[in-house]
């Protein structure tokens, strides 16, 4: 298939996503608390996940979510403003963000199981209290909650879906512009959602993020001396969407800001592929900065604590709140 016709199906795909997601479905209101103490499985987070549309609509903090390449249940964790009765009066943006990927190869992160909702809910109100803006920690398709198989990620489906997940959050919380951020996949997640256009985007802050899949892919396989399956990720899987292959799909706005955040020592994910797609978005035009910091962890892979700040800091200054 031709790179024409791929994008014309993915704007295919993403107008019925948007059409399904503002029938009034995906924005309902749910009134049931899911069970806030009991960790996340971890055979869900390797196998996959199902959930129905009846059981979806049972979350308080879930939207069902519907596009041409299927359907999931995203689940999301909200800080205290957006949870109040008349948030949706009073609360005009927030950030969401992405997290990383929690499996590596098959096996899950180490503190996944011990994880629970309350946990990410209380991640939320400290980083609302902490930086003064409302947060949303959304959960990736088979992940925390999620309905959806995380093995597959990367995949269009995982970008469609989050992308109509945003989309009905907005339209439940009343937001009128959203901040994109996120840790590696979440980074890779958030970049994929500007290529489909979105146009409520006042800021992106992606940490560490993996914009050339395939290339990447090659690096690792050819690291773990392992010949390279050209075209295919490190899932397995061999029709990844390749971010820095659709950059082209990036609405133009002057004056939304793109912050490519990374550690020139990472190493998971590798900071001369971030600069190449830092430097694809500045010769498109777009407004766009490679902000270079110390990552955190072993590997120097974690920004997540710059991504927040930044974020944040776009945020207020986007309000006129800013210094």
């Amino acid at each position: 298939m031709s790179k024409r016709k791929l994008n014309a199906l993915i704007a295919a795909l993403i107008l019925a996503g948007e059409l399904l997601a503002n029938d009034g479905t995906a924005g309902q209101t749910n009134t049931v608390d899911a069970d806030l103490q009991t960790g996340f499985s971890e055979l869900d987070l390797q196998w996959g996940k199902t959930i129905s549309r009846s059981e979806c609509n049972q979350v308080r903090y879930a939207v069902w979510v519907e596009h041409a390449q299927g359907n999931e249940c995203i689940r999301y964790y909200p800080s205290p403003a957006l949870q109040s009765a008349n948030a949706t009066s009073t609360v005009k943006q927030a950030i969401f963000f992405f997290h990383g990927d929690r499996l590596a190869g098959s096996r899950p992160s180490s503190d996944y199981a011990t994880t629970t909702p309350q946990n990410l809910l209380d991640l939320a109100q400290r980083n609302e209290t902490d930086y003064q803006v409302p947060f949303i920690f959304v959960a990736r398709p088979g992940v925390y909650g999620s309905s959806g198989a995380h093995r597959e990620r990367r995949r269009l489906k995982e970008f469609l879906s989050l992308n109509a997940a945003v989309d009905a959050i907005r339209l439940r919380h009343g937001l009128k512009q959203v901040i994109l951020a996120g840790q590696s996949g979440g980074s890779t997640a958030g970049a994929a959602l500007l290529t489909l256009g979105r146009k409520d985007v006042q800021c992106a802050a992606l940490g560490s993020g993996n914009y050339a899949v395939n290339a990447l892919a090659e690096i690792k396989q050819i690291k773990m001396g392992k010949p390279p399956r050209r075209g295919c990720d490190i899932t397995g899987y061999c029709d990844a969407y390749d971010v820095i292959e659709h950059t082209d799909g990036i609405a133009a706005d002057p004056a939304r800001r793109i912050l490519v955040i990374g550690d020139p020592q990472d190493q998971n994910t590798v900071f001369e592929l971030q600069r190449a797609f830092y430097d694809k978005l500045r010769q498109a035009g777009h407004r766009v900065e490679l902000i270079e910091v110390e990552g955190r962890g072993k590997e120097r892979h974690n920004t997540t604590h710059a991504t927040y700040r930044l974020a944040a800091r776009c945020a207020t200054e986007y309000s006129g709140n800013g210094d």
